[in-house]
């Protein structure tokens, strides 16, 4: 059955919509409409071609088989959308327009985000916060353009720029006999309160993967989802947490220490998608991060 191509542009627009926002209520604030407009959209598309595109719940909506293979290639028209839009726009599109980013932490990221406002005043850049877990989740598909992310995966499809490398610091509370220390190892940490970050974090599975490495035990006394929260918890004298040396700078109630045998473990990188790099918006971002990039 043939459709009006407008309508069927519009109609796989709300359906994209959905599967990127795994439900059709945050799919309709996206796309600025109402969610039963979005409704019937996806309904009218599954109707013209007999598909069931979403098991649908009311925790959500999540891809069936069909779903899928039809969302990676709305994912690919969309992109390619895109690019399309801001090559015949040529210069323009840095006059104006947004940029999506997430990041695992806002120090470095700010960095990139403050040089590409300063270049392109006109864009406007929005960034959210999550731990390496959801960067790179958000990243791969696609409710960012971008991601500030500590050492991402060998994956084929991101494209990749190295920013900066980090050492891993150990954070405690100012009064401690260890403050006056010039560093310490991992072997110290044994038996010691310890402060993890949430599953997921970057810190964390690097922390794990030496201490296992090494066979040294620690003493897990909780487990919270923010470097805020651990830095306020090891001020409060509840444990030893780690940070990247960056985030643990500017608070006088607790002492960072360098780790020995964790140093250069930590490399920030911006990464997109490598079907989005060429978008002139992205590509821009990446410009910045060579520029601010350490040598490595």
């Amino acid at each position: 059955m043939k459709l009006d191509c407008r309508m069927r542009h519009i109609q796989l627009r709300a359906f994209h919509t959905v599967a990127r926002e795994g439900s059709f209520s945050r799919a309709a604030e996206a796309l600025h409409v109402t969610q039963p407009a979005v409704t019937l959209h996806v309904q009218a598309l599954e109707e013209t071609y007999g598909l069931s595109l979403f098991n649908r719940a009311r925790g959500g909506a999540t891809l069936s088989g069909d779903g899928a293979a039809l969302y990676e290639m709305t994912s690919r028209m969309f992109a390619e959308e895109a690019e399309i839009a801001e090559f015949l726009g040529g210069v323009s599109a840095l006059r104006q327009g947004h940029l999506d980013i997430a990041a695992d932490g806002p120090h470095v990221a700010l960095d990139l985000v403050a040089e590409y406002r300063a270049r392109h005043p006109g864009i406007d850049v929005r960034m959210m916060l999550g731990n390496a877990h959801e960067t790179l989740d958000a990243v791969m598909n696609q409710r960012v353009d971008a991601g500030v992310l500590a050492n991402p995966p060998d994956d084929k499809r991101l494209h990749v720029v190295k920013v900066l490398r980090q050492n891993m610091v150990c954070v405690f509370e100012t009064g401690h006999p260890w403050a006056a220390r010039t560093d310490i190892a991992l072997a110290d940490l044994a038996g010691q309160p310890v402060i993890l970050r949430e599953q997921g974090s970057n810190t964390r599975s690097i922390l794990e993967a030496a201490l296992k490495k090494q066979k040294i035990e620690i003493e897990p006394v909780m487990e919270l989802g923010s470097r805020e929260a651990v830095r306020e918890a090891c001020a409060h004298g509840l444990g030893f947490g780690f940070m990247q040396e960056r985030e643990a700078a500017g608070d006088s109630r607790v002492t960072a220490l360098p780790i020995r045998d964790l140093q250069g473990t930590n490399l920030v990188t911006l990464v997109c998608l490598k079907r989005h790099a060429k978008r002139r918006t992205i590509a821009a971002m990446f410009d910045v991060a060579r520029a601010l990039a350490a040598p490595d």
